[in-house]
């Protein structure tokens, strides 16, 4: 302990003793508050990093199902070593659709109606600002 901290710890002694009772009871009921925060805030974090989300992978889906050509994981063969939960090896044939249902139409047009908004408003602002930087 250096000369320093040992003037440091007699001056704070010789404040303590002069401090009335009220005064010790703030002082210790704020370093108590301190501590219970400090404790608090310790446990949080904890709590936190054992609440942290882990990345979980099973790898690119490189097998493929020789029927449909359905996209599977290494682990997801059947015992007989073969993809079939999409078709039931072959036994399900879906049409292919030749033209997009309705629904999908609408939205798509809706998206493309919204960005033309999107950019016209865009080329309008832009004019709007070569006017009163020019004008």
């Amino acid at each position: 302990m250096s000369l320093q901290d040992l003037y440091y710890n007699l001056r704070r002694r010789e404040l303590r003793s002069n401090e009335s009772l009220d005064e010790a009871l703030q002082r210790r009921s704020a370093r108590n508050e301190t501590d219970r925060f400090r404790v608090a805030r310790k446990s949080s974090d904890q709590l936190s990093q054992r609440r942290a989300i882990r990345v979980h992978s099973r790898g690119n889906m490189s097998e493929v199902c020789e029927f449909c050509g359905a996209l599977y994981w290494k682990n997801e063969a059947n015992s007989s070593k073969k993809y079939t939960k999409c078709c039931h090896d072959g036994k399900v044939r879906l049409p292919n659709l030749t033209e997009a249902p309705d629904l999908s139409k609408k939205e798509t047009a809706t998206i493309h109606r919204k960005q033309n908004t999107i950019d016209s408003i865009f080329e309008n602002i832009m004019l709007h600002q070569s006017l009163h930087l020019w004008g």
